[in-house]
């Protein structure tokens, strides 16, 4: 079993090795072509990282730089202005923006910019100043401070860095995530598994219940058979007692007959007596010896079903498979229905 798992595991991640080997090949060759997660949902493009665009002028008033927040991104990603010169962010985006720095000679802060609303910040400290949103930290951009020079230098573009490759990090946890699929998919199928291999000794105990059941019928028939006898007996007993008590004429040419025939009514109805008594007692056992039974028989199969459905659960079935089965194996939905009551 684990040996065809493995089978079916490489297979599996064949085609996804060939994907990312042939994509190593596209990427040494210049080619770069991807759909990101964002433009397969249709949301808006996530933000360069810091220094990966050009340098951009933006539009300049009097020493002050604008900086325009739309689509979840700042509109310059690297801007560089003079020391003593300023810049005004804009939130365009209906959600809620910040402009707050993460490194730099000293810090800064916009505070939060609802829709329409801007603030402007003074730079007098030259250096790098590296600022993110407070709400999007994915939003990153830098503002370059120069110190102010007494003759006008061109200043020097910064370098682009190198895209980093994404795509084979994506390959990779695809691969990971359905190596993960299937591992669990395998657990799985080996719980089923040990599930069947538990159906013989589940219809074996299931046979044994209906033969205790078959048998506790039986009992039920020879208790009703026994009552029906009681009943007769108790005719019988009615019958002698009244010839006891009923009153005898007594004759003198018949006195010695009367007294022999009292003495056998008495004997015999004093025997009648106690066999009905003894047959009483025994349809008592018989009775109490059923009702065990029963209670013994209920009592197993009620252990039997709690020890079934502790292992459907374990095995993660529903209760509905268990009734199905115990339903297609002519067990009472009743009996089923109180002993699953009973054991919660």
């Amino acid at each position: 079993m684990k040996k065809s798992v493995a089978v079916i595991l490489v297979l599996l991640l064949l085609p996804v090795a060939f994907a990312a080997k042939s994509y190593s090949r596209e990427v040494g060759s210049g080619s770069s072509f991807y759909i990101t997660g964002a433009q397969a949902l249709d949301l808006p493009p996530p933000p360069a990282p810091p220094g990966s665009e050009q340098e951009q002028p933006g539009s300049t008033s009097g020493g002050s730089t604008t900086v325009d927040i739309q689509n979840f991104a700042f509109s310059q990603q690297t801007i560089t202005i003079t020391a003593g010169q300023s810049v005004t962010w804009t939130n365009s985006d209906s959600a809620p923006h910040t402009a707050t720095s993460t490194s730099g000679p000293t810090s800064f802060d916009t505070g939060r910019l609802d829709q329409g609303q801007s603030k402007t910040l003074q730079f007098n400290t030259p250096g790098t100043y590296q600022y993110q949103c407070g709400f999007h930290p994915s939003m990153t951009a830098t503002v370059i401070v120069t110190a102010a020079a007494t003759q006008s230098q061109p200043t020097p573009p910064t370098p682009e860095p190198a895209q980093p490759t994404t795509k084979a990090a994506e390959l990779l946890e695809q691969a990971q995530g359905e190596v993960t699929s299937l591992t669990g998919r395998v657990e799985s199928l080996e719980q089923k598994i040990s599930a069947l291999s538990l159906l013989p000794e589940f219809e074996a105990r299931l046979n044994t219940a209906e033969a205790q059941g078959s048998a506790a019928s039986n009992v039920g028939a020879r208790v009703d058979a026994l009552q029906s006898q009681v009943g007769g007996m108790k005719v019988d007993l009615e019958n002698v007692k009244y010839a006891a008590n009923r009153p005898v004429v007594e004759q003198p040419t018949f006195t010695a007959g009367l007294d022999a025939l009292r003495s056998s009514i008495k004997t015999n109805a004093i025997f009648s007596l106690g066999l009905a008594i003894f047959a009483l007692l025994l349809v008592i056992a018989v009775i109490v010896t059923g009702i065990n039974q029963r209670k013994t028989s209920f009592q197993e199969n009620k252990r039997m079903i709690k020890q079934y459905l502790s292992n459907y659960q374990s095995q993660g079935y529903p209760l509905s498979t268990l009734r199905m089965h115990l339903r297609a194996c002519g067990w009472k939905d009743e009996f089923v229905e109180d002993c699953l009551k009973e054991l919660g």
